[in-house]
C-alpha cells in the first residue's frame, strides 16, 4: 500500500492541537522565551522518537513522522527535525524577515511537493504520513 503524505490543513490542525496542549507550559516560561523554545523542541523530539512517532496532535489526527525511506525516526533525526522547526521562532526577535521566509518556504513545500515536505522534513530526511483508517 503506497504512503499517503499528510496535507497542510491536517498538519496545521495537529500543530494547533499541540499548541493548545503546550500553552500552559509556554506561559509559565514566558520570562525566558529561548528556554520555552528549547523545552518545546525537546517535547516534540520525545514524541516523534517514541513508538508512536507522533506528537499528541498528530496522533489524534492519525499521522506519523517517518524517515523519507519509510523507516521509524530515531532520536537524533527527531531532534534535528525539531530544532529545524524551532529555528523560525528563535530567529523571530532578531531577523523577522528570515523567520517569515522560512515560514513561506515551509508552506510552499507542503503545498507544492508530491510528498508535502516542509523544509525541516527535507533537511532532516523525514516525511509526515497519514495513517489508514476512518476520519
Amino acid at each position: 500500500m503506497p504512503l499517503e503524505y499528510a496535507a497542510l490543513p491536517r498538519r496545521g490542525a495537529a500543530f494547533l492541537i499541540d499548541a493548545l496542549v503546550l500553552t500552559p507550559a509556554v506561559l509559565l516560561a514566558r520570562e525566558s522565551a529561548p528556554l520555552a523554545v528549547v523545552a518545546v523542541t525537546l517535547w516534540w523530539t520525545a514524541f516523534e522518537a517514541s513508538p508512536w512517532q507522533a506528537s499528541p496532535g498528530k496522533r489524534f489526527l492519525r499521522m506519523q513522522t517517518i524517515q523519507a525511506d519509510g523507516r521509524p525516526v530515531g532520536f537524533g533525526r527527531a531532534l534535528w527535525r525539531s530544532a529545524l522547526k524551532a529555528l523560525p521562532w528563535l530567529l523571530l526577535p532578531f531577523w523577522p524577515w528570515v523567520s517569515g521566509a522560512l515560514a513561506v518556504v515551509t508552506v510552499l513545500g507542503m503545498l507544492a511537493g508530491r510528498r508535502r515536505r516542509a523544509y525541516a522534513d527535507l533537511l532532516a530526511g523525514t516525511a509526515v504520513i497519514r495513517l489508514p483508517g476512518k476520519d
